[in-house]
């Protein structure tokens, strides 16, 4: 849908869009209990509820403002192992949704183990 505002600049607006038809790789559904830390805030207990390789979905108890850059950290079984997954990301929504709030977090950056159990844990 095509529209103009108030000073005739035009805007964009994708309606019925869903999330799943935007991203570029396909996400995962999972349940991992994580811990999130962001700049001037306390860290937040949350659920990872979904993962590909750039990014994750999750569910805060917390609303999380677009832009900000956070790190995400939990636990998971890879190979048959407990590993710690840490990656460094970027809040690019936060919605309310029944359990709280549903939160999409692009991943900016990870260190090569992280990447490597993420790429496994997507599979």
């Amino acid at each position: 849908m095509l529209i103009t505002n108030n000073n005739n600049s035009k805007v964009v607006i994708l309606v019925n869009q869903r999330l799943d038809d935007l991203r570029q790789q396909p996400r995962k559904r999972v349940c991992h209990r994580a811990r999130l830390l962001a700049l001037d805030s306390p860290p937040i207990d949350l659920e990872v509820v979904d993962l590909c390789e750039d990014g994750t979905g999750a569910v805060s108890p917390t609303p999380l403002p677009p832009g900000s850059t956070c790190m995400l950290a939990w636990d998971a079984v890879v190979d048959g192992k407990l590993r710690k997954i840490n990656l460094w990301g970027l809040v690019v929504h936060c919605n309310a949704c029944g359990q709280g709030f549903r939160v999409g977090i692009k991943c900016l950056d990870y260190d090569p183990m992280s990447r490597d159990y993420l790429a496994r844990l997507s599979q």
